[in-house]
């Protein structure tokens, strides 16, 4: 065909008068209308011609198998796009749904169908075995998209990146805290006690530094919650030759000399008021008072014996008195004067001022025999015999 040819037949139909006569639902044809009405397209009869749509395509009014009018191009019915008012495809749906409700998908179980929403597919309420419920899509429950509320999720990343398990708070182990301040204290300079550990020189030794179960096989566990990580040598490093679990008490005696400390013996001070030297020994917190001596030579040994002789459930042992014996001994044939005096209002100063005592002291005594002090102002003390 030449391009003569092919002008002359597109200008045709472009001029072409497109009328009832010529179309029948947007089709052109060259001879008469075809006639629809009371022909059956699926579930639809078609009843009557129902106008033009915007583009001159003529509109027909059909009637479903199911009661429910509606209007559609004759195109549509011809080439078989519209078999019904919509019926037909809710009526495939509904053979096809499968009720999920009592079945399980991993850790999901479904209960009921959930309405309300829209979208492709059926969505279900299911519980899961830790007790959450959820909605999900059927289709994901069916593809295993969805298994769990979420919790499935989070064990796998715990487990992905658990190395020993130790720290998490709810399963931390003991000993798991006392590792971490090791290493804190050692390590980060912004630590309160890294100037008397990390700051010293004090290091982990490597075995322990890249593991907690290193430390927590050379340690073992803890005789008693009252022990605490010790190093045996004050100055050495932190590894499984240096290091044992020991109580306060034994710690306490396992230190360094202190800053404030001019005799350079643990437990020996110069008395300025007495002009003596002064020996004592700490005890579950407690100061216990040994003597006063004349030569340092003589306070050392008297603080040596104490430590020999130290049993931690039962001082007595040391042949020292405590802090309230003290008080009973000096106090104790008093009591009954001091009681008469309080009886006649006079002041605690004035109290003090006779027995040749602190004031302090004497709101000890008052609260070891729990005197009536008749509305004074007393306030309760430790007993500590540094105030005898």
């Amino acid at each position: 065909m030449s391009l003569v040819d092919k002008k002359e037949i597109r200008a045709f139909f472009l001029h072409i008068k497109i009328s009832d006569k010529n179309t029948i639902g947007g089709v052109i044809i060259l001879g008469k209308k075809l006639e629809l009405a009371g022909k059956r397209f699926g579930r639809l009869v078609v009843m009557k011609e129902a106008g033009k749509d915007k583009h001159g395509f003529i509109q027909w009014r059909c009637k479903c198998d199911c009661g429910n009018v509606i209007i559609t191009s004759g195109t549509s019915l011809k080439l078989g796009r519209t078999k019904s008012c919509g019926c037909f495809h809710k009526d495939i749906k509904r053979n096809m749904f499968i009720d999920l409700t009592g079945q399980k998908f991993e850790r999901l179980t479904v209960v009921k169908r959930a309405k309300g929403y829209i979208g492709k597919g059926s969505y279900w309420h299911c519980k899961c075995d830790c007790g959450n419920e959820i909605i999900v899509r059927a289709q994901s429950l069916k593809d295993g998209q969805t298994k769990s509320c979420g919790c499935l999720n989070k064990e796998l990343a715990i487990k992905r990146f658990t190395k020993h398990g130790h720290a998490q708070t709810e399963k931390q182990h003991p000993l798991y805290k006392a590792w971490v301040n090791m290493k804190t204290r050692c390590i980060n300079p912004n630590s309160t006690g890294y100037e008397d550990y990390g700051g010293r020189g004090i290091r982990i030794c490597q075995r322990w530094m890249d593991s907690f179960e290193n430390f927590l096989e050379d340690m073992g566990e803890k005789p008693s919650p009252m022990h605490t990580l010790d190093r045996i040598d004050v100055n050495g490093d932190y590894c499984p030759g240096n290091c044992r679990w020991a109580t306060q008490t034994t710690q306490s005696r396992n230190q360094r000399i202190s800053k404030k400390n001019k005799s350079g013996i643990k437990g020996v001070s110069w008395s300025k008021k007495k002009q003596k030297w002064r020996a004592s020994i700490t005890i579950n917190y407690k100061s216990i008072y040994l003597g006063l001596f004349d030569t340092i030579e003589e306070a050392a040994e008297a603080r040596r014996k104490a430590e020999l002789k130290l049993n931690k459930n039962n001082i007595s042992k040391i042949g020292v008195k405590t802090s309230e014996e003290k008080l009973k001994e000096r106090f104790g044939p008093e009591i009954e004067n001091i009681n008469n005096l309080l009886l006649n209002k006079v002041s605690i100063s004035e109290i003090a001022r006779r027995f040749k005592c602190a004031r302090s002291t004497l709101r000890k005594v008052f609260n070891l025999y729990a005197l009536n002090t008749y509305g004074m102002n007393v306030k309760k003390h430790k007993i500590n015999e540094r105030h005898l």
